[in-house]
């Protein structure tokens, strides 16, 4: 039931599901009393190939609710970055457009299922949704927006899980992601 209404809650929202490409680990978006979705959401800097996670992002908060807090002046300078070109100021935020295939829905529900009672052992060979054969490309995020106007944006799939790159301006390998010299591997 709570997969279910996951799922209707996805489809209400505009979120496009795809294909876990990022490893998950078992992470599942779930709804709230209010029937809001939470999200585990991870950040990538591509720089250091590093990441952090938050547990629980509401598709309500804006991301720069989150990010002032894990960029106040207050937190310690993440550990590689040893110029400390990653500050509040001076980083951005993007997700990859078409990053990952879309699933059908019966498969999204499949993955909800993971791991539940109802589990009937997973998705071994999830169905594709056929699409036009589109080249994936970097989509600065607004900030400000929430995290719903964010995932459900034209041509963002959503790996199963939130993943956003941060990248500090002004550094050499800005100019390279932004160019498109850097690619995910």
């Amino acid at each position: 039931a709570d997969a279910k209404k996951v799922l209707e809650a996805l489809l209400r929202s505009g979120i496009k599901i795809g294909s876990d490409i990022y490893g998950s680990n078992g992470a599942k978006p779930v709804l709230d009393s209010e029937g809001l979705l939470h999200w585990r959401v991870r950040f990538l800097y591509p720089e250091s190939m590093q990441s952090d996670t938050v547990e629980d992002i509401c598709q309500s908060d804006s991301l720069d609710e989150h990010l002032d807090l894990m960029f106040d002046d207050s937190v310690e300078p993440l550990e590689w970055d040893e110029s400390r070109a990653y500050t509040r100021d001076r980083i951005e935020v993007y997700y990859q457009r078409d990053a990952a295939p879309l699933l059908e829905i019966y498969d999204v529900m499949s993955l909800l299922l993971q791991g539940t009672s109802a589990d009937r052992g997973g998705v071994a060979n999830p169905r594709i949704m056929a699409k036009e054969s589109l080249m994936p490309s970097w989509v600065r995020v607004d900030t400000t927006e929430t995290l719903n106007i964010v995932l459900a944006q034209d041509r963002h799939v959503v790996a199963f899980q939130p993943v956003f790159h941060i990248v500090a301006k002004g550094t050499n390998f800005y100019s390279q992601f932004l160019s498109g010299a850097w690619r995910s591997p």
